[in-house]
């Protein structure tokens, strides 16, 4: 970790390394760069329990009870300001990015009361886990009560020992356990209360007693109560709250053939094995057409998707391209008309998640690299495909209802940025074309896919199959001659 003298810091990638083997936690969220740049986030991100641990360092305050407020992911090579204040018999401790307090924690001695839970029936103890366990829903929901041991070589410190120590090392083992145990490798934490009764005895092994509290499959939200006993004693008592990231990748429904009424069409989705990418797919696949996806990352995920929808069609292929590249959209464009001759149907709908990008000078380069890969990612396919779509084909972008109402998308203006800058050169672009094809940019509402794969991107949001059919109708519906058009969904 990089300290600078105005009271501020950066994470480093060995911070990772250090805190993954203090901990014990190998959750790829954190340690797995390919795996984190596929999910909402788009990059690794930090422990939240080594940013707790990382504050307690820096204010050098004591106490016996930790209560903190996870607000907003950690990422590696940011500069982050970190401030104490004292407010009666406590201390509060922020970390912040420009004015936005990211991660806050409360010290004192006031006690945690235990909360009141049902007597609880005997299960095995979970031995010590080197690989995140990934629970579906149900698994998560039934698992009311999960005991376990600990072993990590940060237990056997001698000598020296002091509350703050102690408690890092409690939020060393909450941090392994959510992100190992329970939620596992979809987890995110969100809150946590820890209560020190005792400082921790030398012990090879500490063992832990989770019961669930509640579970909110609509939030995604689980909270458990942790017992924390070395050698047999009850050393720590704790609260915590994490997000269960929804899992995208299942899809448990089989399809049917409906129609022929797309035969003969070669539709082409950039960004198509997931969110409405991949709803888009299955309407066509469903109705006859001929199917390339292209993803970028997720390999695994893209051939898993093709296979679900080679169950009703033999016309399905996946390619790697990476959308934000001159020379790829290049390369895409005589493979299509190589063995298609042409695209009947261009839908781009392969885009940058939302990023958390607080706006201040210091921050241009970010949000410039950002903007920038933001409207590569449309600029290159589009003018480099067009050229390939047939006479009275249809070309299709996907923007965001954040050009329409950018109040609801206050906390994601990078966001609105990219998807301004693509509207603004799609309607100049479009209308420039007279070779008689159509042009639409779709502007569905908040949808609830890996874009948005965060507590406040549920609350609200529709289901992505059921846009795809509104999005489809409404583009193949679009009468002849009507060169483009705004898709208010």
């Amino acid at each position: 970790m990089i300290k600078y003298e105005d009271s501020s810091i950066c994470f480093e990638e060995k911070d990772l390394e250090k805190f993954r083997r203090q901990s014990g936690d190998n959750n790829p969220l954190h340690i797995d760069k390919n795996f984190a740049e596929a999910t909402v986030y788009g990059e690794q991100v930090i422990f939240g329990m080594l940013g707790v641990e990382a504050l307690l360092g820096l204010c050098h305050v004591s106490g016996s009870r930790l209560d903190i407020k996870f607000n907003s992911p950690l990422f590696l090579n940011r500069r982050y300001y970190y401030v104490c204040k004292n407010k009666g018999d406590a201390a509060i401790l922020r970390l912040l990015e420009h004015h936005s307090v990211l991660l806050e924690i409360k010290v004192s001695d006031r006690e945690l009361k235990r909360a009141a839970v049902m007597p609880r029936t005997e299960c095995p103890a979970v031995p010590m886990l080197e690989r995140a366990r990934s629970l579906t829903d149900c698994e998560i929901e039934e698992a009311k009560a999960i005991a376990g041991v600990y072993t990590v070589s940060s237990l056997q410190q001698t000598g020296g020992k002091d509350k703050t120590s102690a408690l890092c090392q409690v939020q060393r083992l909450l941090s392994y356990l959510v992100g190992m145990v329970a939620p596992g490798e979809r987890a995110l934490f969100m809150k946590a209360s820890t209560y020190l009764l005792d400082d921790p005895p030398d012990a090879d092994t500490w063992e832990y007693k989770m019961t669930q509290l509640d579970y909110h499959d609509v939030l995604g939200m689980v909270d458990y109560q942790v017992e924390v006993s070395a050698l047999g004693e009850l050393i720590a008592i704790c609260k915590i709250q994490s997000y269960v990231r929804a899992d995208f990748h299942m899809f448990r429904q089989p399809l049917q053939q409906i129609s022929q009424e797309h035969t003969g069409r070669t539709v082409l989705i950039l960004g198509g094995t997931k969110g409405l990418g991949a709803q888009i797919a299955m309407y066509y696949a469903q109705r006859g057409a001929s199917i390339v996806l292209t993803y970028q990352r997720s390999k695994e995920q893209a051939r898993q998707f093709c296979d679900y929808l080679s169950t009703v069609s033999d016309q399905i292929e996946c390619v790697q391209s990476d959308a934000g590249s001159l020379v790829e959209c290049k390369k895409l464009r005589r493979y299509m008309e190589e063995r298609y001759g042409g695209i009947d149907r261009l839908y781009i709908c392969a885009a940058q998640p939302p990023r958390k990008i607080e706006m201040y000078p210091d921050n241009y380069p970010l949000f410039e690299k950002y903007l920038t890969q933001g409207v590569q990612m449309f600029y290159y396919p589009f003018f480099v495909l067009k050229e390939s779509v047939q006479v009275n084909g249809k070309i299709t972008i996907l923007s965001t209802i954040a050009t329409v109402e950018r109040l609801f998308f206050h906390n994601i203006p990078e966001y609105i940025c990219v998807k301004s800058v693509v509207e603004s050169i799609s309607e100049c672009a479009f209308y420039k074309e007279r070779e008689g094809r159509q042009y639409f940019v779709a502007r569905p509402p908040k949808m609830f896919t890996e874009m948005n794969n965060t507590p406040a991107g549920r609350v609200g949001s529709e289901r992505p199959e059921d846009m795809a059919a509104r999005l489809i109708r409404a583009v193949e519906e679009t009468e002849q001659g009507k060169i483009f058009r705004f898709l208010e969904l």
